[in-house]
């Protein structure tokens, strides 16, 4: 369409907005949706252990069974969580006796986080129970479609900050 007419004529209107039957098609609404849906089987999964291990607290929990003895900024930054958030959830971990704090040696004023024995047995306990979920979710997907996947959802993650930095500041 042209001339003063709102519409854009590619399924959008003059303000970038999907303008079709299917708006359950748009991609950013798609990646919304199925994180959603992992959220909630990821909960129901631990809901089925009683562990109240939220997905957040397990990205903690992996990370620090992958590199222990992190600083709580180290935490925050690994995970993209701000450092009010990253200390709720190490405060959770924390009480459910799964990580421990130390002051650090060579610098009192920071604080390294230690995965406990608990928490090495809770990682032990569902890493294959996550594995065994994450291949039935990639059921059907070559190595290359994944490949695709990964890199799409950088790029519009990069996107996302660039926007952030030029158009937020």
């Amino acid at each position: 369409m042209t001339g003063n007419s709102p519409h854009s004529g590619n399924g959008r209107d003059a303000y970038g907005i999907v303008r079709s039957d299917r708006t359950d098609d748009a991609p950013a609404w798609l990646i919304q949706r199925a994180s959603r849906t992992l959220r909630v089987l990821f909960l129901r999964l631990m809901e089925s252990r009683a562990s109240g291990v939220t997905p957040e607290m397990w990205l903690v929990l992996s990370r620090l069974y992958a590199r222990d003895g992190q600083y709580q900024t180290q935490i925050a930054d690994g995970t993209f969580r701000d450092r009010p958030n990253t200390s709720r959830i190490l405060a959770g971990l924390e009480s459910r006796g799964y990580v421990r704090k130390e002051k650090d040696g060579e610098d009192m004023r920071r604080v390294r986080i230690y995965l406990t024995d608990a928490g090495k047995k809770f990682v032990q306990d569902i890493a294959p129970v996550a594995a065994r979920t994450r291949d039935t979710l990639y059921e059907g997907l070559t190595d290359e479609e994944l490949r695709v996947l990964r890199r799409i959802l950088r790029r519009i993650e990069n996107n996302a900050l660039e926007v952030m930095e030029t158009e937020v500041n």
